[in-house]
């Protein structure tokens, strides 16, 4: 059975040329938070990303405004296992019969068998779970292709993804270059974007530090890594296509959120209020107004930011590396 109704807020597919499009996945009820791609190649397709259960059932109602059959959807490709990027993966994979899906080695069992990610997400966002995530359906492992670092998958077969391993948000998480298009789907590895402050004349990009696998050197590098890259376009999964300078200003946010977090924590509370008040004062230097509605869609990304650099400092003070 669908996890929703199918009466829930829908817009059509964004072309982004080059044969990818944006589909917004109304995250929270919120548009222009979260979002998945369909690349298409002739008759065949790929998806990027499938959101939580809940929001997936808008990537069907996608293909079917994009004329693509369910059966000719080739790959699915998540960039981690964080719920809001995969937790929609085993619905979705019930109604692609043709479909396979590429997933970071380290992520591919808990793609198989869900349980410890459900636990782990279960004590991260507590009683908010269930809404946002339910419900989490096994993969069978014969459609789960783990995908090593410097390997690839091909659309339709010419149209090739290389797969990059990158670290710091989540250990297992890698990024997918599409040359087709001069772009990298990124995850959230260059962090999550605010398409709501567009109005104010920008869009700012701020970095990802949630639990549980936040590492500030590493994160500082795999950013390094992806402007590296040399491609124009990046695709976030918060939200849509992004320049290097965003990826840049974001990476600004990781040595800034750590220095908080060595100063505050090792509680993530105070750690939260410290990062409000450096990113608020930030967005108001820029034209903001500081009693802005929109300041408060900053809310919940700068808690899971705070949980992470806590669980970070707790690691360096017992000298653990992520589990």
């Amino acid at each position: 059975m669908n996890p929703v109704q199918f009466d829930e807020p829908y817009t059509r597919p964004a072309d982004l040329g080059g044969g990818v499009y944006c589909v917004d996945l109304f995250e929270r009820g919120q548009p222009e938070r979260t979002c998945a791609y369909i690349v298409k190649e002739r008759d065949r397709a790929a998806i990027v990303e499938t959101g939580s259960a809940p929001l997936t059932w808008r990537l069907l109602r996608a293909l079917e405004d994009l004329g693509i059959p369910p059966a000719a959807v080739e790959w699915v490709i998540v960039t981690h296992i964080h719920l809001d990027h995969s937790g929609g993966a085993g619905w979705l994979l019930e109604r692609l019969p043709d479909a396979k899906i590429a997933v970071h080695p380290r992520g591919a069992p808990h793609l198989i068998d869900p349980s410890r990610l459900i636990a782990g997400a279960g004590v991260v966002y507590g009683p908010r779970f269930d809404a946002l995530f339910a419900p989490i359906i096994p993969v069978p492992g014969a459609r789960v292709l783990p995908v090593e670092d410097g390997g690839s998958v091909t659309l339709n077969g010419t149209r090739r993804f290389d797969i990059i391993h990158m670290a710091g948000h989540a250990r297992h998480h890698f990024v997918a270059v599409d040359r087709s298009s001069d772009g990298v789907f990124t995850g959230d590895n260059a962090g999550v974007r605010f398409p709501e402050f567009r109005k104010y004349g920008f869009i700012p990009s701020i970095a990802s530090t949630s639990p549980p696998e936040f590492d500030p050197p590493e994160l500082d590098r795999t950013m390094e890594r992806l402007i590296g890259l040399g491609v124009s376009r990046f695709y976030y999964t918060h939200f849509s296509t992004a320049s290097a300078a965003d990826v840049a200003e974001s990476r600004r946010w990781v040595s800034e959120f750590r220095r908080i977090g060595e100063e505050s924590g090792p509680a993530w509370e105070p750690i939260r209020e410290q990062m409000k008040s450096r990113v608020t004062s930030e967005l108001v230097a820029r034209g903001i107004p500081s009693a802005a509605p929109e300041l408060g869609a900053l809310a919940l990304d700068l808690e899971l930011n705070a949980k992470g650099v806590s669980v970070w400092l707790e690691r360096q003070a017992k000298g653990r590396s992520p589990a």
